[in-house]
């Protein structure tokens, strides 16, 4: 049993590999007609995705300037609020509110605020495993939980009310995946975190950060306003979490997948740091991002029109064997690792150090309180997307 459900791990990355490999080993041609109604650029390659995500006429509005006229009004506010979402991930905006709203999750999600932070996410990963005996659905008893734990802390909101927040990330999730007609339920939600934190800040009091972290995106009260506050919230809601829950999923598929990496990181634990950066080139939880351009321009060698649209296929550049040697194989001893799954430059993840840390720290202590990983039921994954990860990942506990 156990030997046939890990063959069936090892098919499930593979597979995905095999039907996604003419994109994701970078051997495509820069110029391609890109997937959606529009022609455009796609980028498949390290270089190729490097310009494309560094060049400051390409922004990640979904829809372009003539798209945009023809909208009504209820798709024009759901676009406004999936900009705001979207500022998160991967593009630097000009707008103040959006510039500002990233600056405070940079700063909660930096190195200093997650490093105060590793004590208690130790013990929120501990926790949850030792509350469970013979099964644990990896991805929605811990994967998913963890994050929203962290996430919790930051509010100073109890993990009591974790359901309040699903809330709050499911409704604003369902905005930034398209469905335009969820735009009220979406707004009301974010007045929902707004009302949340000005009450929780007067509690608090202007007392500064806690040394552990706690309540630490609450208190950016003091210096930004609270329609500021909120958007970052709802960026991290809705761009943030679910980010690291397919990231810890994808990890622990790897490990199941390779039991001579498994065995290593057990026996040094300091290795889940490469191990991770390795998940995260292999199984990149962004598959793909689109850029359009806000004026007439020139990618390396290829023309743009103003509007034309670019698909970047990160999780190709991510392989390409021109930068990764044995692209498609996990290399603890890589010296370097460039990747691109939180981005490049100036358009990098603002969350990136955060959830490096929260995948790390979840894998150690996975490792930690098991004898050897083994799975109890198959595997069952999203459909393949734009997001890569899991819907269930069953392990048998000791």
């Amino acid at each position: 049993m156990k030997n046939d459900l890990q063959d069936k791990a090892r098919e499930y990355r593979l597979g995905w590999l095999h039907g996604l490999d003419s994109f994701r080993d970078g051997t495509r041609a820069e110029r391609q007609p890109a997937p959606g109604p529009q022609p455009g650029l796609l980028a498949t390659t390290y270089d190729s995705t490097c310009r494309l995500l560094k060049h400051p006429a390409l922004r990640a509005d979904r829809y372009p300037g003539p798209e945009l006229q023809t909208l009504g009004e209820s798709e024009r506010a759901a676009n406004a609020l999936r900009r705001e979402l979207e500022a998160g991930r991967f593009v630097k905006r000009q707008d103040s509110r959006e510039s500002q709203a990233r600056a405070i999750v940079a700063y909660v999600c930096g190195r200093a605020v997650a490093a105060s932070m590793r004590p208690f996410i130790e013990r929120c990963a501990s926790a949850l495993l030792a509350s469970r005996r013979e099964k644990l659905d990896l991805v929605a008893d811990y994967a998913a939980v963890l994050p929203d734990y962290v996430l919790c802390h930051m509010l100073a909101m109890p993990v009591s009310d974790r359901p309040r927040l699903r809330h709050w990330a499911d409704e604003l999730s369902r905005v930034a995946d398209g469905e335009t007609h969820a735009v009220l339920t979406a707004s009301a939600a974010a007045h929902d975190i707004r009302r949340f934190i000005v009450a929780r800040y007067a509690e608090l009091g202007n007392r500064g950060d806690a040394a552990d972290g706690r309540g630490v995106l609450v208190r950016r009260l003091d210096a930004y306003p609270e329609d500021v506050v909120t958007s970052a919230v709802a960026v991290m809601l809705a761009a943030g979490n679910e980010t690291v829950q397919d990231l810890i999923g994808s990890a622990a598929v790897v490990l199941l997948a390779n039991p001579d990496i498994e065995a290593r990181v057990r026996s040094s634990p300091n290795l889940a740091r490469p191990l991770v950066e390795e998940v995260l080139r292999l199984e990149t939880p962004v598959q793909s991002t689109d850029r359009v351009a806000s004026e007439s321009t020139t990618v390396g060698r290829c023309p743009m029109r103003k509007w034309e649209r670019a698909t970047v296929w990160l999780a190709a550049a991510n392989r390409d064997r021109a930068v990764f040697r044995d692209a498609n194989e996990v290399r603890l001893d890589r010296r370097t690792n460039p990747h691109l799954a939180f981005g490049l430059g100036a358009n990098k993840c603002p969350a990136a150090a955060l959830a490096r840390l929260e995948a790390q720290i979840a894998i150690r202590r996975l490792l930690r309180h098991t004898d050897a990983l083994r799975l109890a039921a198959p595997i069952v994954r999203k459909p393949e997307g734009v997001l890569r990860g899991l819907r269930s990942l069953t392990i048998a506990l000791p």
